[in-house]
This record gives C-alpha cells, sequence and structure tokens, in this order.
C-alpha cells in the first residue's frame, strides 16, 4: 500500500514480490482519493471485494487518541458468489445462502458490554459497534487487520479478541444509506432503538429504558430528544436531553398511582429525535398495575 500525499492517491497491490530487482504483484489497484467513486463493477482490488485495504485497517494512533471513525475490514473463510454495495467483486462459487456476500456489514451488538476490557480494546469495540465491519476477504474467520506498529501489545489483544463470538454481530442491511451505487458515499443520518420496547410495573414504581442511537454516513449533528407523558399519572424525562450519536440516552418513567390499579393500564409513550434535518421517532410501552397469573406447581 503506497499513498502518494502530493496527488491523494492510494496504490494497493496483491501478492507483491521482488525479483531480480523487479516488483512484481498478483493484482493492482488504484484510487483517487478526493473521490467517492468505486472500482467498476466486477472490478477485483488487493482486496476480493473490490475494495481499498487502507481505509478498513485499525491503527494505532486512532485508538491512542480514543476513537476509531470509520468501518473495519475483515475476513471469512466461506462466502458467497455474490458481493453488495460497496462490493464490488466476489470470490466464491457458492451459491449457499448461508455464507455471507463480499460487501455484507456486521456491527457488535449494542447489548455487548465492553466496559471490563483494557481502554485500547474499548476503542476498538466501540468502533465494531458504532461503524461495524465489512467482509473484503476470504481468509481466517473473523480476522481483523491492524496497521502495523510496534506499540501493539498482541498478547492484549488476542485475549480480547477472543472473547467475541459470531453471536456477538448482527448483520446490517446498509443499502437505505446508499446516495449512487458506482459511488462509496453514504447517505448521512442516525437511527433510534429502545431497550426493552415495554415493561411491567407495580403502581407507583419507577421504570427505565435505555435509547440508543448510532450515526451512519459520518453523522455528526446534534440530535434533541423530547418525549410527552400519555397520562398525567405518569411524568417522563430524558437524560440528557440533547447528545452527539452514537450515544445512549435514559428514559425515566414515574407512576403515581397509590393502591391496586385493576385491570392494568397500558400506556405507549412516543419518543422523538430531531437533528441535522432528520427526525427518528419510537414508542415504548408500559403496564401499570393488572393481575399477575401463576401456574400451580404439581408435585407427585
Amino acid at each position: 500500500m503506497i499513498v502518494d500525499q502530493t496527488h491523494c492517491v492510494l496504490y494497493e497491490t496483491w501478492n507483491s514480490r521482488l525479483q531480480n530487482g523487479v516488483w512484481h504483484a498478483g493484482s493492482g489497484a488504484v484510487f483517487t482519493l478526493t473521490s467517492n467513486a468505486l472500482r467498476p463493477d466486477t472490478w477485483t482490488s488487493a482486496d476480493a471485494a473490490g475494495l481499498p485495504i487502507l481505509p478498513g485497517l485499525v491503527r494505532y494512533d486512532e485508538v491512542q487518541a480514543g476513537a476509531i471513525n470509520h468501518a473495519v475490514r475483515f475476513t471469512a473463510k466461506l462466502t458467497q458468489k455474490m458481493h453488495v454495495w460497496p462490493a464490488r467483486h466476489d470470490a466464491s462459487s457458492s451459491t449457499d445462502p448461508t455464507r455471507p456476500p463480499m460487501g455484507q456489514r456486521f456491527r457488535l451488538k449494542a447489548s455487548v458490554d465492553i466496559s471490563s476490557y483494557p481502554l485500547p480494546v474499548q476503542v476498538i469495540f466501540q468502533a465494531f459497534k458504532t461503524y461495524g465491519l465489512i467482509l473484503a476477504d476470504n481468509g481466517s474467520n473473523w480476522y481483523i487487520s491492524g496497521a502495523p506498529d510496534a506499540r501493539w501489545d498482541n498478547d492484549m489483544l488476542v485475549a480480547a479478541f477472543s472473547t467475541l463470538k459470531g453471536s456477538d454481530f448482527e448483520a446490517v442491511d446498509v443499502s437505505s444509506l446508499i446516495v449512487n451505487p458506482n459511488l462509496g458515499q453514504a447517505i448521512q443520518g442516525f437511527t433510534l432503538a429502545a431497550n426493552p420496547v415495554a415493561r411491567a410495573i407495580a403502581p407507583g414504581q419507577v421504570t427505565t429504558y435505555s435509547l440508543n442511537l448510532q450515526a451512519s454516513g459520518g453523522f455528526g449533528q446534534a440530535v434533541t430528544l423530547t418525549t410527552l407523558s400519555p397520562a398525567l399519572s405518569l411524568t417522563v424525562n430524558l437524560l440528557p436531553q440533547v447528545i452527539t450519536p452514537p450515544g445512549q440516552v435514559t428514559l425515566v418513567v414515574t407512576d403515581t398511582h397509590v393502591g391496586l390499579v385493576m385491570p392494568g393500564l397500558w400506556y405507549s409513550v412516543p419518543i422523538t429525535a430531531t437533528g441535522g434535518g432528520i427526525m427518528q421517532t419510537t414508542t415504548v410501552g408500559l403496564l401499570v398495575g393488572g393481575t399477575r397469573v401463576y401456574l400451580p406447581i404439581i408435585f407427585k
């Protein structure tokens, strides 16, 4: 990989070797860094997916700075004879739909707790959550690439990465982000999701919901969240009310009923998030009171 900083051009070759003073390579690809243009469809590169390698590498300086602001390339042993945006090429003869196509994006699930990992690992895993992984080539399963640097603590990285499982990730359909299928540019935006989507509480209790915001396409605007109480008996609060994705907001719902509530009361609490000219909405459900039905335990 060679970057011509003067002309903003990236050169990448595969199977590069020096023979009798002359460099040879199995393939070569040129990327103009001032353009979002992808390689022509069906063209490969130093990666089977036809994508540049350099932008998908984990770099030590990024980790040291505390944030990786891009997706990360990875490989898989078994892939499909198919490629999806932004990939331009595939390298398999299998049509098995259970195999991932080149270009498929995965992200580390929001429910995976990364707080106990060393700080450098947390930075990497947070990028897995925010920007995800892109399948770029055939190789070892879930193999992540980093730029060579003597400062990497390989023992720490191997120990941390070995704790993640494929089930910790989820496939993401990014087709809605396409500006033009021949461009790598993505529509900027953010998503809003509630966890859990519903709860049941006794009268007079307080409960919370996590509102997860994820950015896409380099979205970096502040987002304001608002909500309305569906009844006088409920108070609702958002902490915080303004956030720049990715991040999490806590919705606190307090019920003020005293005594039994029979039958139970069902409420839908609306949440709206606006920022950068984009609006996302969701609702959470709350059941207050009601009966709890228990099946008898029969002993023989």
